[in-house]
């Protein structure tokens, strides 16, 4: 017998925490295991096929962070046509009720489920009353006069507002990649960066950041640029994921690493020449030095 929530959990925001924190509260009281559904692909990305370069957590980043926060079963459906076209009747009982052997739900208050979201929270509260299942309802959680959304943070992220999405996640952004090959321009510069291969399916904010890099288990500062390297164009025009590691030295080629997003210092620009581009660098990079850690937990978790 579970308590159950479901949703895209894309982010596990703070809101997404509130509920997890009612599902495990509830889940307790009743004496039953907790359980948790997540479409890794976010039903709205998929009816549109707009999947790439949208997602907050890919699917694999969501379930390590959904796992430390102590639920007992995680599992996740794939969004797709058939499960588009169910009714919310039928999705009710079949996926949930049958499966799960469900005492209760806990949801969001902005959550439908079923064929052109016909089952929202009304749908829901109505149908749990009649088969004497617990139905709860979180209500939003807010900044400032927004309430917090993937959606939200993405715009946040978007615009550069690292501070304001680091805050509604209540964790550092992060993207993690593969260490590949570039243009080796920047070690020529005198300043050499590690390029990184990222999932396509995984927001990346354009411009320069300071970020922290986590290298086999240690966090080192640096500063990333995202874009298409205008002054140096020498990957013609394609977008690159680079960042300069401070006080770092090692051959990281072909390893992974994470970057964690602290603040934005500036759009990405073109400079007159590489003399004026290395002053730049140096600049920000004494600037990047200075900053303090943020207010966050760096790695997963709340």
């Amino acid at each position: 017998m579970y308590y159950l929530t479901i949703g895209t959990y894309d982010g596990v925001h703070r809101g997404h925490l509130e509920i997890i924190k009612t599902l495990l509260k509830n889940a307790s009281k009743l004496k039953v295991k907790s359980a948790l559904i997540y479409f890794p692909i976010p039903p709205r990305f998929f009816l549109s096929g707009n999947i790439y370069g949208n997602l907050l957590t890919t699917p694999k980043e969501r379930l390590e962070i959904l796992r430390n926060e102590g639920i007992e079963n995680i599992s996740a459906i794939e969004f797709d046509k058939k499960i588009s076209d169910m009714s919310a009747d039928d999705f009710l009982k079949k996926i949930l009720i049958e499966k799960y052997n469900v005492t209760g739900i806990v949801v969001g208050r902005d959550f439908a489920l079923g064929h052109m979201r016909e089952g929202n929270v009304h749908f829901l509260e109505k149908k749990s009353f009649e088969m004497g299942i617990e139905f709860k309802v979180v209500d939003f959680i807010r900044y400032e006069e927004h309430k917090i959304s993937s959606s939200l943070i993405r715009n946040f992220l978007h615009k550069g507002d690292i501070e304001k999405a680091n805050y509604c996640l209540s964790r550092a952004y992060f993207i993690n990649g593969r260490v590949v090959r570039g243009a080796g321009l920047g070690k020529q510069i005198g300043f050499p960066t590690a390029n990184l291969e990222i999932d396509p399916l995984k927001l990346t904010p354009h411009g320069v950041f300071s970020v922290e890099v986590l290298y086999n288990k240690k966090y080192y500062k640096g500063i990333a640029n995202i874009g298409h390297r205008p002054t140096l164009n020498t990957l013609k025009s394609k977008l690159i994921t680079e960042v300069h590691i401070f006080d770092f030295d090692k051959d990281i080629y072909g390893e992974n690493i994470e970057i964690f997003f602290n603040a934005k210092i500036m759009d990405e620009m073109k400079f007159s020449s590489v003399k004026e581009l290395v002053s730049k660098i140096k600049e920000d990079i004494s600037y990047c030095r200075k900053l303090k850690n943020p207010p966050f937990t760096t790695a997963y978790g709340s």
